[in-house]
């Protein structure tokens, strides 16, 4: 590949990293595999919007919802508690219904979903029904706020000018009334809501990001691709070359968090014992400064051997990972120190030396 090449899907990484990372606040509705469905958010709405509900903050977020729609001249009051899924004439259901003593509301919740549903069955459902005499507010919440073509009696409610006024009104009550776990509810529901603007944030971003540098994304693969196929062949012949011996290799494509690795073993190992799959690992780790570190399996069958290993590398600088598959034991090694190719072969030759001394000594 040539140099502007290189430098073309740099600037592709580049971009990456400068996309948004997700840093939202657990909330319990994250907890639940629903939590992100419109159905649950909006029975949550509709419980705080009840005046008279159990929670006993009173018109708070009714208060609030109206603020948001500049309809601060209405009473924030409800003669009835609010009503979810109302079944229309013909048979459509309103997400969520308010009524007050001289105005009723309808809103519709739209979190992921496109708005197509029947507006004109939503309107005629208020205007010819027990609701005529009273003054009709028709409202589509969504993230961004939007409005439903061809609909001019709809207003667009977006989260981020809801969520901006009810923080302002919790703030007041918190400042005036006890804590309860009604108003830690709400809290944890408001931050529920701002993960779902997050969360459609990021979709944006890396939607326009995948499409934009899709082709140079799969350069990067097989590029990726080809560069573990040559390093295991260079090392294989390597290791091939110092130990006089077939070298047995594997490529692992699922390691650690779904990082590349690649086994390398002496093939004397299992001619002498077909139990002993003693082998070294070359693997991509994250919490290396190279990127990179080595782990070795050591095939053991009593409880001595295990401890003249564990003697015999007291001067090595290893982290034992204990015993797996009832017989190998782990250690893994942080001497990786660069991605130089001579560095990368001479470190897993001197893996392989340590480990073969290891295999001799608990076998003479």
């Amino acid at each position: 590949m040539d140099t502007n090449a290189y430098q073309h899907l740099q600037r592709c990484i580049n971009d990456f990293k400068q996309l948004p990372k997700v840093t939202t606040e657990t909330t319990i509705f994250c907890i639940g595999s629903r939590g992100y469905y419109e159905n649950p958010t909006t029975d949550i709405l509709a419980f705080f919007c009840d005046p008279n509900g159990e929670h006993g903050l009173g018109s708070l977020v009714l208060s609030a919802l109206l603020e948001s729609l500049s309809l601060t001249e209405l009473k924030a009051e409800l003669i009835s508690a609010p009503a979810r899924e109302v079944v229309t004439q013909s048979n459509s259901r309103i997400d969520l219904l308010l009524e007050s003593d001289d105005w009723v509301m309808v809103i519709e919740n739209k979190i992921y979903h496109e708005q197509n549903n029947p507006f004109d069955s939503y309107e005629a459902y208020v205007q010819q029904g027990i609701f005529r005499d009273k003054t009709p507010i028709f409202v589509v919440l969504s993230p961004t706020g939007d409005l439903p073509d061809g609909y001019p009696k709809w207003l667009g409610l977006c989260y981020p000018t809801l969520i901006e006024k009810l923080k302002a009104k919790l703030a007041e009550h918190f400042i005036s009334q006890p804590l309860s776990k009604w108003t830690v509810l709400l809290r944890d529901f408001l931050l529920h809501l701002e993960n779902i603007l997050m969360d459609s944030k990021h979709l944006q971003a890396n939607t326009d990001f995948i499409l934009k540098n899709y082709q140079e994304l799969k350069q990067i693969t097989q590029m990726k691709q080809q560069v573990f196929i040559q390093l295991e062949a260079d090392i294989q012949h390597h290791l091939e070359t110092t130990f006089k011996q077939t070298i047995f290799t594997k490529p692992i494509k699922i390691w650690n968090k779904d990082n590349n690795a690649i086994r390398f073993a002496l093939s004397q190992w299992l001619e002498h014992d077909a139990n002993n799959k003693s082998d070294i690992v070359l693997f991509m780790d994250s919490q290396s400064a190279s990127g990179m570190a080595i782990n070795f399996y050591l095939y053991f069958t009593t409880e001595e051997q295990k401890d003249i290993v564990l003697k015999a590398l007291e001067q090595h600088p290893y982290r034992y990972l204990g015993v797996e598959a009832d017989n190998y034991m782990c250690f893994t090694f942080n001497t990786i120190t660069s991605t130089d190719l001579d560095h990368l072969k001479s470190e897993v030759e001197n893996k392989l030396k340590l480990l073969k001394e290891l295999d001799t000594l608990i076998r003479q």
